[in-house]
């Protein structure tokens, strides 16, 4: 095929061992130049025309031509059309350093599909965008990191992160997150490999926080503070078993059914604080080791019969309504607790005979507002 550009005609090639043929056009002249030929078969106004032509053509061909290694360059990008490349937009909105697109504040209402293929961190923070399609997005495979804080987005595409194996970290505090549930979706997909998950100011209620955990196996540090959950099921994060934080402070959370924790063998913080607790019951999260329950209702804390060993090592229960002092494992490795501005009427004894526990040096760290 041969394509006319100003008096010369783009060469058509084949590739992967076949013989190179270059088709020329010159006004009226044709050259055809087949690999290995001895011979050309000439057609035109001239014979000198022709000859005139081909010398054009060879000069074009020499080895260290500049315009021959623009053709190449030109050939190969031809060639390889189906690979993907970056080509650069003068209208990108986002700034890229060290293969981090930095799309802070720049009013943007969708996704930007001109960004590098291969970015690693997007930060779209600040933003009006409302809804997380499957594309671009899903393009961009190498992304480790995704900043959506403080946009519009009430909608994300089923599956937009299933094939983003690279990718470890999202936020999407401050949304509008709590109108997923009228798009009528199953949840966003699988997250394979995402550890963290910020869904912190979304006013998320009852029931909505599985269909973003559903499907996160990697899933360690999930913070849902901020927003307007009453209850805690044993089905809310069954699709997260190796979540090792979980932020809950400042929701209404009035219950937590038996068992919702206990599934999480790796959970070791647990932040309930501020919110509306009235009373532990038989606690037996022995694998925690730092628990947060200030600033709820609390007025009682009994922890589960047992001989074996809770790791809780950091226990703050101030600002409640406890009027005695709770009762603790048998064995345990508590260093700080913290009760301070409860309603505990204390004896001149009772301190000591409250805090009988293994670590010796606990009694000294005990804040109890008189």
């Amino acid at each position: 095929m041969v394509h006319q550009v100003g008096g010369w005609a783009c060469t058509a090639a084949a590739v992967g061992g076949q013989a190179l043929r270059v088709l020329v056009s010159w006004h009226a002249a044709e050259v055809l130049l087949p690999q290995g030929s001895p011979s050309s078969v000439l057609t035109g106004r001239s014979v000198r025309e022709t000859e005139h032509c081909k010398q054009k053509w060879k000069l074009l061909l020499q080895p260290h031509s500049r315009a021959m290694k623009l053709y190449i360059l030109l050939f190969l990008a031809v060639v390889n059309k189906g690979i993907s490349t970056y080509r650069p937009s003068e209208e990108s909105p986002c700034e890229m350093v060290n293969m981090e697109a930095i799309c802070h504040s720049k009013d943007l209402h969708h996704i930007p599909p001109e960004l590098h293929p291969d970015v690693n961190k997007i930060d779209f923070s600040g933003n009006q965008i409302q809804n997380i399609p499957l594309k671009p997005l899903s393009f961009y495979t190498s992304l480790q990191h995704l900043d959506f804080n403080s946009n519009q987005i009430s909608f994300i595409e089923q599956g937009v992160f299933a094939h983003m194996t690279s990718l470890v970290e999202i936020n999407l505090a401050h949304n509008r997150l709590d109108r997923f549930i009228q798009h009528r979706t199953r949840g966003v997909g699988l997250l394979p490999n995402v550890a963290t998950l910020d869904l912190s100011h979304n006013s998320l209620y009852n029931g909505m926080t599985e269909y973003f955990t559903h499907e996160a196996p990697s899933l360690q540090y999930l913070s849902l503070a901020e927003n307007s959950i009453t209850l805690i099921s044993r089905r809310t994060f069954q699709g997260s078993p190796a979540l090792v934080e979980v932020d809950l402070h400042s929701n209404i959370i009035m219950e937590i059914e038996e068992g919702a924790f206990e599934a999480l063998l790796n959970l070791s913080k647990l932040n309930l604080s501020m919110n509306s607790i009235t009373c532990i019951a038989d606690f037996s999260l022995r694998q925690l080791q730092i628990l947060d329950l200030s600033r709820n209702s609390i007025e009682s804390f009994h922890t589960t019969e047992s001989e074996e060993e809770f790791n809780l090592t950091w226990l703050d229960l101030s600002e409640n309504k406890l009027m005695y002092f709770p009762t603790f494992p048998q064995v345990n490795k508590l260093v700080f607790l913290n009760l301070s501005k409860n309603l505990i009427q204390l004896s001149a004894e009772s301190p000591r005979d409250g805090c009988k526990f293994d670590t010796p040096d606990l009694i000294q760290t005990c804040q109890i507002s008189l």
